[in-house]
């Protein structure tokens, strides 16, 4: 058995970009820090997808500030291996101003132990569900917008170079929310 047909990719138009293109003059601000390096993200479409490297420059919490920025109000689903304090506040942040409407994190088990500051905050504010987990995949969505970003980051502060790729795409994005779901079902809280 195949993951896919041939004819299921054979001419299917597909845009995929790279950071390297201006799109906006305005500075987008996370706790305080400027990111002029948003200034280089193409302009999204639904059906695009772009492929990232970060060389250290910005973190995944800062990616999802900047996408937030472009879709309006969502919904985000988060599977990462760890948090940090500093994106659990831009979190909490996001919801305080209405941007993120709805969050569901998913995290390794050992998140309550080797980071039990960010776990107190992040539960006391959002559900945070605990499993065997080393995905890193974000989903941002709404009525207009479905984002998958699949990476190698973990949502902390993060000077190394990470890797990975935005997929705008309702059906790959309802892809791995199925799955979320699958895996919050058996989670721990």
């Amino acid at each position: 058995m195949s993951l896919f047909k041939v004819e299921d990719i054979v001419g299917r138009e597909a845009r995929v970009q790279s950071l390297s293109t201006p799109v906006s003059e305005a500075p987008l601000y996370v706790h305080g820090r400027k990111l002029d390096f948003f200034k280089t993200l193409p302009a999204l479409a639904m059906g695009s997808t772009l492929h990232f490297t970060t060389h250290g420059k910005w973190s995944t919490h800062e990616l999802l500030a900047h996408l937030l920025e472009v879709s309006g109000p969502a919904q985000v689903d988060i599977l990462t291996y760890s948090m940090t304090e500093n994106p659990v506040r831009m979190l909490i942040d996001c919801l305080d101003r209405g941007s993120i409407v709805r969050i569901r994190v998913v995290t390794d088990k050992r998140f309550k132990t080797h980071q039990p500051k960010p776990y107190q905050l992040a539960t006391g504010q959002f559900p945070v569900y605990l499993t065997d987990n080393h995905a890193k995949v974000m989903l941002i969505y709404n009525a207009q917008w479905a984002m998958t970003v699949i990476g190698s980051a973990n949502f902390t502060r993060n000077k190394r170079t990470e890797v990975g790729c935005i997929i705008c795409d309702r059906q790959v994005m309802e892809h791995y929310r199925d799955n979320i779901d699958s895996i919050i079902h058996h989670a721990e809280r």
